[in-house]
Protein backbone atom coordinates (compact mmCIF):
# COMPACT_ATOMS: atom_id res chain seq x y z
CA UNK A 1 0.00 0.00 0.00
CA UNK A 2 1.41 3.57 -1.27
CA UNK A 3 1.18 6.44 1.30
CA UNK A 4 -0.08 9.21 0.55
CA UNK A 5 1.85 12.50 1.29
CA UNK A 6 -0.43 15.56 1.89
CA UNK A 7 1.18 17.80 4.47
CA UNK A 8 4.86 19.21 5.82
CA UNK A 9 6.29 16.47 8.25
CA UNK A 10 8.24 19.50 9.67
CA UNK A 11 4.94 21.37 10.81
CA UNK A 12 2.47 19.28 10.16
CA UNK A 13 0.41 21.72 8.50
CA UNK A 14 -1.87 20.08 5.20
CA UNK A 15 -0.64 20.83 1.88
CA UNK A 16 -4.67 21.69 1.56
CA UNK A 17 -4.33 24.06 4.53
CA UNK A 18 -1.55 26.00 2.96
CA UNK A 19 -3.46 26.29 -0.37
CA UNK A 20 -5.85 28.43 1.14
CA UNK A 21 -3.32 30.18 3.20
CA UNK A 22 -1.48 31.39 0.04
CA UNK A 23 -4.76 32.16 -1.70
CA UNK A 24 -5.38 34.26 1.39
CA UNK A 25 -1.80 36.09 1.64
CA UNK A 26 -2.07 36.28 -2.45
CA UNK A 27 1.13 34.20 -2.82
CA UNK A 28 2.63 30.92 -4.52
CA UNK A 29 6.12 32.47 -2.63
CA UNK A 30 7.09 29.09 -1.07
CA UNK A 31 10.24 31.17 0.89
CA UNK A 32 7.27 33.58 2.19
CA UNK A 33 4.78 30.87 3.05
CA UNK A 34 8.08 28.84 5.37
CA UNK A 35 8.16 32.12 7.35
CA UNK A 36 4.79 33.28 7.63
CA UNK A 37 3.88 29.69 8.62
CA UNK A 38 6.65 28.38 9.86
CA UNK A 39 6.55 25.37 7.90
CA UNK A 40 9.38 23.02 6.17
CA UNK A 41 12.16 25.08 8.27
CA UNK A 42 13.75 21.35 8.83
CA UNK A 43 13.78 19.59 6.20
CA UNK A 44 12.43 21.45 2.81
CA UNK A 45 11.71 18.19 1.42
CA UNK A 46 7.68 19.67 0.82
CA UNK A 47 9.02 22.44 -1.11
CA UNK A 48 8.66 20.44 -4.35
CA UNK A 49 5.36 19.23 -3.76
CA UNK A 50 4.48 22.56 -2.89
CA UNK A 51 5.82 23.81 -6.49
CA UNK A 52 3.59 20.66 -7.84
CA UNK A 53 0.30 21.64 -5.70
CA UNK A 54 0.57 25.41 -6.97
CA UNK A 55 1.51 24.17 -10.53
CA UNK A 56 -1.71 21.56 -10.50
CA UNK A 57 -3.90 22.51 -7.43
CA UNK A 58 -3.52 18.79 -6.07
CA UNK A 59 -2.48 18.65 -2.63
CA UNK A 60 -2.53 14.91 -1.99
CA UNK A 61 1.01 12.88 -3.67
CA UNK A 62 1.24 9.06 -3.97
CA UNK A 63 4.67 8.07 -2.41
CA UNK A 64 5.70 6.48 -5.42
CA UNK A 65 5.40 9.66 -7.63
CA UNK A 66 8.52 10.84 -8.86
CA UNK A 67 8.02 15.26 -8.01
CA UNK A 68 11.19 17.10 -9.40
CA UNK A 69 12.89 19.67 -7.08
Amino acid sequence: MTEKLDRCQCSGLLFRDIKKKARKMNTTSIKRLKHELDMGIYCSACAPYLKEMFKTGRTSFSETEEIMP
